[in-house]
């Protein structure tokens, strides 16, 4: 039986100046869009985004937006699971009713597949691409270490519950967030981990403390809520917030939507939602103006969408990717307050025929600029009863944190001069490994993981260089199981499984978690795999992970270094 539902009484904490709203409403209150008119102009844009919206559902999943900066490098937008449930949660009050159906049924089969909790980013290579342009077949090769430059970067995961709150509380379906809670406490527990402290994240953490309520988790839910306070009231300095934003976006990467760090982005104002854009108009809105109309002044055709290959107006040097118009756009929209007939100088035309978040995201704010937003108390849930596992999650933790030291055996250095060593066929490729014929030589010795990965240099010390070696670990399945297998070396790399070779690439990008994604099928009971680990130079780090093919863990896996169990 469904909980039912109360409104919930938020104290109010003491604003810290006159006409300033205190951080307990940011967290505790939610919009709402009143007296809408009913004009040409709102019907237009109404049947613009219901539009937009079909064509996105009938084309099913989509590829994240590859845009081609320069010859060479690809970067991608829309890439993360949450922006898509985000953007038509928010859309959905727009929607016509048998629209409504479809969208729902499509988000739940996108929650299904690429579970936000799990997969940080969509994989470029499934789905329907979303160019506006066709390329040539060499060109759909997706350079993975563009890809990858994305998915490890320090940008905030949060908004992912903020996200997931907005689509149960859009479409009235909690069912998912009921299901998998177990995983998405996980995900919250490692988000900790990162000492959240951007207004981004401040969404994120009211976004679970509303799922946590509902599925009376009332620990973890006042916890989030005192966090997402707590950053609120500690704001004060925009241009703190910028660098820090930029920091943690970006870091030594380069990100959102390829050369973030050579373009005057403004990171704080990515991803806004209502309370965020509340909590920057009221203590931030004389300096996010400044700092759009040095953005604009230099982007003065922020608004036009122009190709997503190279620049014919700025050249290659500068990327003018669809971020910039949606960081100016949206504050003006949500932050300044722009009014409708305002906006509309600005929206021209979707970036892509099909699946252009932004423009979707557009037309939604012109909407509710077209009405009036009062706020209200938030709904929260009272069950009779927790609709969660907290042993579930328990469990699952630790055997996560079990999987961050998974144990391998490793060879003694084996000679790569130029890398040609990288070709030969060593002993462990011809069944030399622990418990065979021929393994004494290799002088196997035990290493583990440490947070899920290694640095060689700590078994071969930090001048080893123009070298390889080999590491080895088994693995135990209780059925025939398909599964990804995902691996990284800091120059290159072979994979065996099952003494069947599955992965090769001497290309050497430097290390990132999980750059090679393989395909594999684990068979009932001991997996040998078995890994050849090129150093040309520099740090040697290499890590190795299994997950369902929906992006979640692999679970009930058994790892041990022993070479005769059964």
């Amino acid at each position: 039986m469904k909980p039912a539902r109360f409104t919930c009484i938020v104290a109010l904490a003491v604003a810290a100046s006159a006409g300033q709203v205190a951080a307990a409403d940011y967290v505790g209150e939610i919009s709402v869009i009143t007296d809408m008119p009913n004009t040409p102009d709102v019907s237009d844009w109404r049947a613009r985004l219901n539009k937009e919206v079909a064509k996105l559902v009938q084309a099913g999943h989509m590829a994240p937006l590859r845009v081609q900066v320069g010859e060479t490098e690809s970067y991608f937008y829309f890439a993360d699971p949450f922006e898509l449930v985000l953007t038509l949660s928010r859309a959905r009050s727009y929607l016509d009713d048998e629209l409504t159906k479809k969208a729902k049924a499509y988000l739940q089969r996108e929650l299904e597949a690429y579970p936000p909790a799990w997969v940080a980013l969509l994989p470029p290579d499934e789905g329907r691409f979303r160019e506006n342009y066709d390329l040539p077949g060499d060109q759909r090769i997706f350079r993975w270490r563009r890809w990858l430059w994305r998915s490890v970067n320090r940008r905030p995961r949060m908004m992912v519950f903020y996200a997931l709150w907005a689509y149960a509380e859009a479409f009235d379906d909690w069912d998912y967030v009921e299901n998998n809670y177990r995983d998405l406490a996980i995900l919250y527990q490692q988000e900790l981990g990162r000492k959240p402290s951007l207004v981004e994240e401040a969404a994120g953490l009211t976004g679970f403390a509303r799922l946590a309520w509902h599925v009376g988790d009332v620990e973890r839910a006042r916890q989030a809520e005192a966090m997402a306070k707590r950053i609120f009231d500690k704001t004060t300095d925009f241009r703190k917030l910028m660098k820090s934003a930029r920091d943690r976006y970006d870091g030594d990467t380069r990100t959102q939507g390829g050369r973030a760090l050579d373009r005057a982005i403004l990171h704080p104002l990515f991803n806004l939602v209502p309370e965020t854009a509340r909590f920057l108009a009221d203590r931030h809105r004389d300096a996010v103006r400044q700092e759009l109309e040095k953005l604009t002044a230099r982007y003065p055709l922020w608004y036009i969408p122009l190709p997503p290959h190279s620049e014919p107006l700025f050249g290659e040097g500068t990327s003018l990717g669809p971020d910039v118009k949606a960081v100016i756009f949206l504050p003006k929209a949500m932050v300044l307050g722009a009014s409708a007939d305002e906006l509309k100088k600005d929206l021209d035309i979707p970036w892509v025929p099909v699946g252009d978040l932004y423009y979707m995201q557009y037309l939604t704010a012109i909407l509710d600029a077209s009405g009036r937003t009062t706020w209200k108390p938030c709904r929260k849930t009272e069950p009779e009863k927790p609709l969660y596992d907290e042993l579930a999650i328990r469990k699952l933790f630790l055997y996560l944190q079990s999987c961050q030291s998974i144990g391998w055996k490793v060879s003694k250095a084996l000679p790569d001069a130029d890398g040609k060593g990288f070709t030969k066929a060593y002993p462990p490729e011809m069944g030399a490994v622990p418990g065979e014929p021929g393994a004494e030589e290799m002088k196997w010795q035990d290493i583990r993981f440490q947070k899920g990965s290694y640095d060689l240099r700590e078994r071969f010390g930090a001048d080893a260089e123009g070298v390889l070696a080999y590491a080895w670990t088994r693995l135990k399945c209780p059925k025939e199981t398909q599964a990804w297998l995902y691996l990284r070396n800091r120059d290159g790399i072979a994979a065996w499984l099952n003494g069947k070779e599955i992965l090769r690439d001497d290309e050497g990008l430097g290390w990132m978690p999980g750059e090679h994604r393989v395909k594999v099928a684990l068979r009932k009971g001991w997996n040998t795999v078995l890994l050849k680990l090129q150093q040309k130079g520099g740090d040697w780090r290499f890590s190795a992970r299994f997950t369902k093919p929906n992006g979640a863990p692999l679970e009930r896996l058994t790892f041990s270094t022993q070479p005769h169990e059964e």
